[in-house]
This record gives structure tokens, sequence and C-alpha cells, in this order.
């Protein structure tokens, strides 16, 4: 061997291989290789592409009569375009195919459906509680209102025609409305304890039990209805005309 020649195990001529293959070393060169790639890539079907035209096909085409499958259903009595099964009554068409593209786990998309049902669900129960609790609310404030105004209707309505028969005082306190005695002396007083009994009224004398009551008396005593704010000769001529001691029947705004 010449001295002058360089050994092939040498460093110098790995060094002259290795300069010759592989990716470009130059950056004109590794653009130019880029630009190849995704001109193929462009060109080229993606994989998903290709497996589920393959895939469309394969199930478009039916099984040949040499199938080893088909050859078990004919044996069993299937014929070709009729249902499974000993009466033929099963599915005609295949099960079809539903291909799994993310990397999430098996179930995973059902399990978010169930839980987004779930939470929907929870949300129409609360939105219905809170639409009852709603009108709950409504009524009873509607229900005090027409109370109230009832009840202070019957008061006015005794205490004037108590006072035509002479009497001085009601057979009962929350018969006739509550009447605060005014001192001069301390205004602010007396504005207090005007407020203290009004709210003690309301929470202990206006009440249903109490305005049947003082709606019978009305009745018995009177021959007097609020609700149809007429007065009669007597009970009979009362019950002629009015529906009973009762809102229910009355043609009443409240």
């Amino acid at each position: 061997m010449s001295s002058d020649e360089d050994d092939y195990m040498s460093d110098k001529f790995l060094a002259s291989l290795s300069s010759n293959v592989g990716l470009p070393k130059r950056k004109q060169d590794q653009r130019q290789h880029e630009m190849f790639k995704k001109k193929i890539k462009s060109v080229l079907p993606k994989k998903a592409e290709t497996e589920a035209a393959a895939r469309e096909a394969g199930l478009k085409n039916a099984i040949s009569e040499d199938n080893k499958g088909f050859k078990m259903l004919q044996k069993m009595g299937y014929k070709p375009g009729s249902g499974l099964g000993i009466r033929n009554t099963g599915i005609i068409e295949p099960i079809n195919v539903i291909v799994k593209t993310n990397n999430s786990g098996v179930g995973a998309k059902s399990s978010i459906r169930i839980k987004k049902e779930k939470n929907r669900q929870i949300k129409e129960e609360e939105a219905k509680k809170l639409e009852a609790e709603f009108r709950k609310a409504i009524q009873e404030k509607s229900r005090l209102k027409s109370l109230f105004t009832f009840f202070r209707k019957a008061q006015t309505a005794c205490e004037h025609l108590d006072t035509n028969e002479d009497l001085m005082e009601p057979i009962v306190d929350f018969y006739w409305p509550i009447k605060i005695k005014e001192k001069e002396d301390d205004e602010e007083q007396v504005k207090d304890e005007a407020d203290s009994t009004d709210e003690e009224e309301e929470e202990n004398v206006i009440t249903e039990e109490n305005l049947l009551k003082l709606t019978e008396y009305l009745r018995s005593r009177h021959f007097y209805c609020i609700y149809c704010a007429s007065k009669a000769d007597d009970l009979e001529d009362l019950d002629s005309f009015c529906p009973g001691n009762s809102v229910e029947g009355h043609n009443t705004d409240y």
C-alpha cells in the first residue's frame, strides 16, 4: 500500500465520507429540503384519510361466499338480504364502525356526556326549585296583603256599626282599629309606641282566625258582609244574596 493513500479507517477518510451524506449543512440547501418535504406531504394523502377510504371501501363490499364466516351463517339458515337469527328478525345492515381518533380512554366520551346530562338535570331541578319558591313567596305576599286589607275593612265597618248602636267600646279589643293616645310632651315617644303597637298587632292580631271571628260578628249582629260590602235586614235576607263568610264566590278585586 502506498504511504500517500489514506487508510479507509482513518479519521480523514471518515470526515470526507460524512460530508457527502445526511442532511444538507448549508441553510439554503436545508430550506430547499424542507420545501421538498412539505411538497411531498401535500401531494401524498394523509394516513387517516387513507385508512378511512380503505375502511369505507371494505364496508361497501359484501362478504364473499368463500368467506368462512359467511359459510357458517349459511349453514345456520342465513340467506343474503334477510335478517340474522332463526326467524330472520335480526339486523340486516352491519353494525356501524366508530373509529377512535383521540388519545382519551375507552368510554371517556360517554362518561363526559353522562356528566353533562347530569349537570343539566341538576341545573333544571335547581331552576324549578327556585321558581317554586318564588311563586310560593308571591302567593304568600298576596295572601298577607289580602288578609290585611279585609281585616282593616272589617275593623272600620265594625266600629262604625257599633257606634251607631251607641256602643262606646268594642266587645273584643281587636274588633275596632287600635288607637294611640297622643302625648303632647314627647312626640318621638308617641311615634315609637305607635310603631311598636302596629308591629305587635300585625304579628298577633291580624290572623285568619281573628278575621273569621270578626266577620262572623258582623254577620250575626249587624247582618253585614265585608266581601259583599252590603248590609241586610236580617240573616235570611243576607243569605239570599251573600255566597258565605269567605272571599270565595265574591266578586272582589282584592
